[in-house]
């Protein structure tokens, strides 16, 4: 037995100073191996078929129609004159409506190996985060193998969906936070404000957090303040400015304040309206299951003229699950509670078709998230480094928790939460290896 540790000890030390000294040839190898796993993919399992909103949109924008939509079970009163909408956020649609443009019929090949090619930039991008925060080249080689082989990035990046473009954004955001906040320097400010505005743009989840996070950051060392101070500003100078034309449209087309999309309210109603069953921990309904609460909403609702846009379908549903909530404060923060479990591993979610490989990601999720509260607690005092990640993954899965929750909403946050989960899982591997050693 100890033969074969200190075997084991011997290759991990060969390997490690491999990784060391060839870190730039090692993850050419994990990127050239992720396209790999993509290709088998693209052979093995036929492309899905083109459909949902994303694409939707996408065709009527490419053929001029503009950006419409009609979906009744979300909004019932949508109509040929009727069909504006903001379901969906702005930089993806755009994308995809200029490669569908381009290319015609064919365009679904180009914007899926579009999405590929942003996903193998992502891995390189979890590389740098990992080696920015812990300074380790083992640890991000290793946090960039993980990612390039997750399961359900690999899925998504097979369909029109905002995520991946939205991940390779969020990512490039928080390097550039990262790298700005420690060396000051303005430009990387403005990148990071330029980069998070494109990840809100794709990924609505995410608008509040460039107002949340920096002020509280910039106290953290009060002998920089100013100019600190200085290059938030600036970066939420940027944010701002490319965030408003999308939020300037919504108050033109609606008449009402979008900075996201449209689609808060009914989540909020969709996931919140059985409240008053006594079973409602074991519920997560889908949109059709949705329909009939939606129906007695419009019956019993007196002040609806019947030809109302998203914007003002979207306050009725609001304005209704607050109502609900408000009588049921206490099953609200159960459920709040307990949909950590479908967010982390998809169990109980009707809309959702399991297979085998997205129950491993969730069991992969729940052993992750608790090797990233390990590093979380085990550099409590060296916090300072960690906290614009740790904030940002606390933030965007208190959102979801409080509204609407399953695995493919977690995807985003996933490179973040490996970073801090590797670190955890080294030392946690050491330390078995001292063990066995002294044994």
């Amino acid at each position: 037995m100890q033969r074969l540790i200190a075997r084991v000890r011997q290759a991990i030390v060969v390997l490690t100073q491999s990784l060391e000294t060839r870190t730039y040839f090692w993850l050419t190898v994990i990127v050239l191996f992720s396209l790999l796993l993509r290709m088998i993919a693209w052979f093995v399992v036929p492309v899905p078929e083109v459909g949902g909103r994303w694409y939707r949109i996408a065709v009527n924008v490419a053929e001029g129609k503009g950006y419409v939509d009609c979906i009744p079970g979300y909004f019932p009163f949508c109509g040929p004159e009727n069909n504006q909408t903001a379901t969906s956020g702005p930089v993806p649609i755009l994308i995809f409506a200029a490669l569908i443009f381009l290319f015609d019929g064919f365009a679904v090949y180009p914007t899926l190996f579009f999405q590929m090619f942003l996903g193998l930039m992502t891995i390189m991008l979890v590389y740098f985060i990992s080696q920015d925060l812990f300074g380790k080249r083992t640890n991000a080689l290793v946090t960039a193998t993980l990612w390039g082989m997750y399961y359900p990035i690999l899925s998504l990046e097979r369909i029109y969906t905002g995520e991946p473009i939205a991940i390779f954004f969020l990512c490039l955001s928080i390097l550039a936070l990262l790298k700005g906040y420690k060396q000051g320097k303005l430009v990387m400010w403005l990148l990071a404000g330029v980069t998070m505005a494109f990840a809100v743009l794709s990924r609505s989840a995410f608008t509040y957090f460039p107002l949340l996070i920096l002020p509280i950051a910039l106290l953290q060392n009060i002998s920089s303040f100013r100019r600190k101070f200085v290059n938030y500003v600036a970066m939420l100078l940027v944010f701002v400015m490319l965030l408003s034309p999308w939020v300037l449209r919504n108050w033109l087309v609606f008449g009402g304040f979008i900075p996201g999309i449209s689609l808060d309210g009914y989540n909020l109603f969709r996931n919140h309206y059985f409240l008053s069953q006594d079973d409602y921990l074991g519920l997560n309904p889908s949109a059709n299951d949705a329909r009939q609460a939606i129906a007695d909403l419009i019956t019993n609702c007196q002040d609806l003229v019947g030809n109302e846009n998203e914007f003002a379908m979207g306050k009725v549903y609001q304005q209704e699950a607050f109502r609900i909530i408000q009588r049921y404060p206490d099953r609200y923060l159960m459920l709040s509670v307990y949909r950590f479990i479908p967010f982390l591993t998809d169990y109980g979610v009707h809309d959702i078709s399991q297979n085998l490989f997205w129950t491993l990601a969730g069991l992969e999720n729940i052993g992750l998230w608790l090797l990233a509260i390990g590093t979380t607690l085990r550099q409590r005092k060296d916090f300072h480094k960690l906290f614009p990640v740790v904030f940002l993954l606390g933030y965007y899965a208190a959102g979801h928790l409080l509204i609407n929750a399953q695995l493919r909403y977690i995807v985003p946050i996933m490179p973040l939460i490996m970073v801090l989960a590797i670190d955890q899982l080294v030392v946690l591997g050491n330390a078995f290896l001292a063990v066995a050693k002294v044994k």
